[in-house]
């Protein structure tokens, strides 16, 4: 198969409708009693931008996800695309379905990185195919080429898994997965196009509109707090068109309570 790909390849033109996603804000913080989340709306493709991309998804009333970066592949609709489409959260959700339908306990670490070995073997598919999509898209990603978050409550206790599939041309498998430790009980913690989010809550503040804003400040809004540096990220983010729209707000309570704040229509409360 990989013979006759390569051979087809050869005759190709590039498709210029075969797309990744990029753009995003997603802020998260674990805080007392609860973990938040909030992300905006935006999918940039190659063409106008999108505003009801779906960048956090719960699971099974347990599992919360998240994803920023190129979080998704859709192939050229015109001519012949060898490269399959794929999705993260969908990637998510069959991860999550498979492991809860056995008799093993399988940990939040389990299943995100099971999680990112897919999401790994879709983007490495991808580069075989179609090199120059993902070039662009780690260079846009500065290295990234995709982020997944996942949440889970358990025994009264928030736990997060993080991990970030890169691509770098220098290693001899250019697209790997990482596990990145994620310290968000301390501090607000941000991914996708963070400059905005790290202006804000940089300790002191990088600037005056931000030392007025006084994100910092304790709060006993934390929910209204997050959102707030997804809509100051939209409304300062140097390239305008990287992220905007509708704001999503998720609370995932230390008892496994999921209650959504704020969800556009078109995203599902819960998927099984």
């Amino acid at each position: 198969m990989k013979i006759l790909a390569s051979c087809f390849i050869g005759l190709l033109t590039y498709p210029a409708s075969a797309q990744i996603n990029t753009g995003t804000i997603i802020v998260f913080h674990v805080a007392k009693n609860k973990f938040i989340i909030a992300a905006d709306s935006r999918a940039v493709f190659r063409g106008d931008p999108e505003d009801n991309d779906c960048k956090i998804a719960a699971f099974n009333h347990q599992f919360v996800f998240a994803t920023s970066g190129g979080s998704g592949y859709r192939p050229a609709n015109e001519g012949l695309d060898l490269a399959p489409a794929f999705d993260n959260i969908q990637e998510a959700r069959k991860v999550i379905g498979s492991r809860l339908g056995t008799d093993t306990a399988h940990t939040l670490d389990d299943i995100a990185n099971a999680w990112a070995d897919n999401l790994t073997g879709d983007f490495r598919l991808l580069y075989s195919i179609h090199p120059e999509i993902i070039i662009e898209a780690a260079i846009k990603g500065k290295g990234t080429l995709a982020n997944g978050l996942f949440a889970t409550a358990r025994k009264g206790k928030i736990s997060l898994a993080f991990r970030s599939i890169t691509f770098s041309r220098g290693r001899p498998n250019p697209v790997l997965a990482e596990s990145i430790p994620q310290d968000c009980a301390a501090r607000l913690c941000a991914t996708g196009i963070t400059d905005v989010f790290e202006e804000y809550t940089s300790s002191p503040p990088k600037s005056a509109r931000a030392r007025r804003e006084g994100i910092l400040k304790p709060t006993r809004n934390e929910t209204g707090r997050i959102k707030r540096l997804v809509q100051l990220s939209i409304l300062y983010t140097h390239r305008r068109g990287e992220v905007g729209g509708p704001i999503d707000v998720l609370e995932l309570w230390n008892d496994g309570r999921i209650r959504w704040v704020s969800r556009k229509s078109n995203c599902p409360e819960n998927e099984d």
